[in-house]
């Protein structure tokens, strides 16, 4: 039920829809989170909208309660965070060690030389042929 997409509700509308099936309910906050399979802390993240409400949990709830899901801004994709956090990263890496790696067209020549001198006569076991047993004809076989 967690998997899929989130609904990215405006404001305050995640948590006054969980409390109001809450309480359509009559659960404790533990009651209500073990019927969701969660833990207290993930319904409490929940509430204050640090996580999206999972579209599953949040069509489960309106078939349980006969509570209506309220309009969301929008529907986004469970991972949809993993874009804006990884630039993030990249933006933060490049303004404290600059670019990572050096010249990319010194360490090109530097690798080429190596090839030349050094890398083209190594020996590699990927490389080897590997011998290939052809069965004999037989009719059993066919």
């Amino acid at each position: 039920m967690l998997s899929g997409n989130r609904l990215d509700f405006y404001k305050d509308i995640q948590k006054e829809f969980l409390e109001e099936c809450r309480l359509k309910l009559n659960l404790s906050n533990t009651e209500f989170a073990y019927l969701l399979g969660i833990s207290v802390r993930t319904l409490t993240d929940w509430k204050r909208k640090k996580f999206l409400l999972p579209e599953k949990v949040a069509k489960f709830l309106s078939n349980k309660t006969g509570i209506k899901i309220p309009e969301s801004n929008k529907i986004v994709d469970q991972f949809w965070y993993t874009k804006k956090g990884a630039k993030k990263g990249a933006s933060s890496m490049l303004n404290k060690y600059g670019r990572v790696g050096g010249n990319p067209e010194a360490r090109k020549a530097a690798w080429f030389e190596w090839w030349e001198k050094i890398g083209k006569f190594q020996k590699r076991k990927m490389f080897d042929r590997k011998l290939i047993s052809k069965p004999s004809k037989n009719v059993e076989l066919a």
